[in-house]
């Protein structure tokens, strides 16, 4: 029996990624800082910019169709330009999303500061920033636990 990727994400599952990516890219925290910037043009930015990333992700879409396994962009370069170039990509997707993370715990933190200021310094700080990650690593564990779970189930259940 072969093992085949189950493709668990439906559209409802694609909709609420790509809100997170939204929200967990710092709109909330970038406007003020791209305007402190680029000024007046920052309203335009990123309207021209999308243009880019578009073309990029089909790219990666076109890349995706023709692959079956996992491994993202690991995954096409190591087939297209050898496992040196695939281990500096997937090094370097790693390091993005940990600083992505500690850049948006941080903002996270200022954001609820400007609500009250004492939770911006200190120990409260500190603990703001390992609590929200503490939580969302228990969701992720439970979620990641439970797709495990369901796969399980649809082995066991003589699917293929």
């Amino acid at each position: 029996m072969t093992e085949r990727l189950v493709r668990a994400v439906g559209l409802w599952g694609l909709v609420a990624m790509c809100i997170n990516a939204v929200v967990g890219s710092g709109v909330f925290l970038l406007p003020t800082e791209s305007y402190k910037l680029l000024g007046a043009f920052s309203l335009w930015a990123p309207l021209i910019f999308a243009l880019p990333v578009f073309i990029l992700v089909l790219c990666v879409a076109e890349a995706a169709s023709h692959f079956s396994e996992p491994g993202g962009a690991y995954l096409y370069a190591r087939t297209a330009f050898g496992d040196f170039v695939g281990f500096e990509t997937g090094w370097m997707n790693w390091l993005a999303r940990l600083t992505s993370l500690a850049s948006l715990s941080n903002g996270f933190v200022v954001s609820l500061a400007r609500f009250y200021a004492p939770l911006g310094v200190g120990a409260a700080r500190a603990a703001i920033i390992i609590g929200s990650l503490l939580i969302l690593g228990a969701i992720h564990f439970v979620g990641v636990r439970y797709g495990a779970a369901s796969e399980r189930s649809f082995r066991s259940s003589g699917s293929s």
